[in-house]
């Protein structure tokens, strides 16, 4: 007997799902939901959740399935608009949108996630501010160690640890100049002096 009643009340209640179901089914849409988006409560399978004719839901259960089915609708609508909120915001500050937005699917809110991803920007920015430092270190560094090392000794620039010749020590070309002379010597010592002038360069004008 026990059996018998155990196999009945399965049954009923399989005949309760498929009503559930059908329920189900109907006002899915009207949520913009698929009916497998909605979780079943155990309770909505009890007889007392339905008609006494077992063709419908009860009010109160009705109220709850709708009630469950806005809150998933709802969730749905404020993941997909974070989402968007979340994707322009990293596409504003060079990051990458899919790693972020996936923080909104458990349940993190746009303005948590956008926090954080500030405290990546601020941290990306302080090691790139202190990679720069110690580059600006390293070139000063550098320049004075090699002005220790390099010494001008007369007209090169000297390695004072290797003795090594670095550079020559570049000549600079005095600016040219014009200058009046009155010359008085022998005509040899002006002849001299002619053939010198000559043999550098060196521009004359006879003036009147």
């Amino acid at each position: 007997i026990n059996k018998s009643i155990s196999d009945f009340e399965e049954l009923e209640k399989q005949k309760r799902a498929i009503v559930l179901e059908g329920i189900i089914a109907e006002m899915a849409p009207n949520y913009e939901l698929e009916p497998s988006d909605i979780e079943i409560k155990a309770s909505w399978l009890n007889a007392t959740s339905y008609t006494k004719k077992g063709d419908n839901l009860i009010k109160k259960v009705l109220e709850e399935v709708a009630g469950a089915m806005t809150m998933v609708s709802n969730e749905r609508k404020r993941v997909a608009s974070e989402k968007t909120v979340i994707t322009n915001y990293a596409k504003a500050v060079h990051l990458d949108p899919e790693s972020w937005t996936h923080m909104i699917d458990f349940g993190r809110t746009a303005p948590e996630v956008m926090r954080e991803m500030d405290k990546v920007l601020a941290d990306r920015k302080a090691k790139e501010e202190k990679e720069k430092e110690e580059q600006r270190n390293n070139a000063e560094y550098e320049a004075a160690m090699q002005a220790l090392r390099e010494q001008e000794v007369g007209d090169v620039v000297i390695d004072t640890e290797t003795g090594e010749i670095i550079e020559p020590k570049p000549f600079a070309e005095p600016d040219e100049q014009t200058v009046r002379l009155k010359l008085t010597a022998s005509v040899n010592k002006l002849w001299a002096l002619n053939e010198y002038i000559k043999a550098n360069g060196i521009q004359v004008e006879v003036i009147e």
